[in-house]
């Protein structure tokens, strides 16, 4: 059931005080650190719905996953182990869970992107600053391609109050309406899953196998930095991802559009040219606006990481270390990957799905932190 939309007309525009408003910001705020679906095609503002595996796919899997990984090595400094992400899966592989524990096993200490949990009260105070308009104004004064009547619409579909969505920036209405509040709770099988609303992604598993071996867990940017990097994308190219959002909402695919699917299945075939090719191939069609939002966020967080990467005591320790960011980061112009090679790193690329199952990985320092 909607909510009603004069339900929280009455309490003022402050988000943080009504119920529905405080579950909105708890459930944006882990989404929206990991929204950038890889830095590729603006897939932080629509992804394309998916159906689950077949019986026979399933079958003619192979029994084990080998994770791709690069190695990065520099004097002085701990070995890198560097895992590309999706922040989303769109199936549940019980390989791998199994091949990232086994990974996990191998090094000292995990890296992420940023905190996936914020708590409630430090995401409330954030949003406030970066997401949210002052009563006195509203998304309606900010937007030129979609009417008072289609921002209602989008917010009634998206499962959310009309009211709070108004109040939200255009940036954190993307993803709210992206990450709608209602989804089912099963797929069918051969069903349609909610879009973005699949299986937790490469990130969130390695949280909890560090969580469960009690390991050090190392973020490259903090919670704020991370919301900051969305307020600041252009506002022409805030309201493409708005606009995106409520289109895929209506069952409109707007170029640009990710497929899930097929990015899971390259990072579990471990075919590194195929990701690549399905990160940094733009549509045709896409807009300029909305190929910005992506370009903006995958530029800025590449700088970020790169530079927390690059400073000699930033692991306190020897490593080796995990580091799992976006898959997009690995590939195309200014990568993290080039990156590292202009600060002295050697990087070693991934060897083939093949090499590793003859058991010809090469061995790394396991020196302790």
């Amino acid at each position: 059931m909607h909510r009603r939309d004069h339900d929280m007309a009455s309490r003022g525009p402050d988000i943080r005080a009504t119920i529905p408003g405080m579950w909105l910001m708890e459930r944006v705020v882990v989404l929206a650190m990991f929204g950038v679906l890889a830095g590729t095609t603006t897939t932080l503002a629509h992804a394309q719905s998916v159906t689950g595996k077949t019986e026979a796919e399933r079958a003619s899997a192979p029994n084990e996953l080998h994770v791709m990984v690069w190695t990065a090595t520099l004097p002085d400094h701990p070995t890198l182990l560097l895992v590309p992400t999706i922040h989303h899966l769109a199936d549940d592989d019980s390989r791998i869970d199994v091949a990232l524990g086994a990974l996990a096993d191998r090094v000292q200490a995990i890296v992420l992107e940023a905190p996936l949990k914020p708590t409630p009260a430090h995401a409330a105070a954030i949003l406030r600053r970066y997401g949210v308009y002052p009563a006195s104004d509203n998304i309606t004064n900010h937007v030129s391609g979609m009417t008072a009547e289609r921002l209602a619409q989008c917010a009634r579909q998206s499962g959310h109050n009309v009211f709070t969505f108004f109040q939200l920036k255009p940036w954190l209405a993307a993803l709210a309406a992206t990450y709608r509040s209602k989804a089912p709770d099963t797929a069918e099988p051969g069903g349609r899953l909610s879009q973005m609303l699949g299986y937790q992604g490469i990130d969130q598993r390695l949280s909890s196998i560090a969580q469960a071996k009690k390991m050090p867990l190392i973020y490259l940017e903090t919670d704020e930095r991370g919301f900051r990097v969305f307020s600041d994308v252009p506002p022409m190219a805030q309201e493409a991802m708005l606009i995106a959002s409520c289109e895929n909402l209506a069952g409109v695919r707007v170029p640009g559009t990710a497929d899930l699917r097929a990015l899971e299945a390259a990072w579990i075939s471990g075919d590194a040219a195929l990701l690549d090719r399905l990160l940094t191939t733009r549509d045709p069609k896409e807009s300029d606006a909305l190929y910005t939002a992506d370009q903006y966020i995958y530029r800025t967080n590449t700088d970020v990481f790169a530079a927390a990467l690059a400073r000699y005591d930033y692991f306190h320790g020897k490593g080796p270390i995990l580091v799992a960011v976006g898959a997009g980061h690995f590939f195309g112009a200014a990568s993290l990957l080039d990156r590292l090679r202009a600060v002295g790193y050697t990087v070693i690329p991934p060897q083939s799905a093949a090499a590793a199952r003859d058991g010809t990985t090469p061995d790394v320092n396991r020196s302790p932190l």
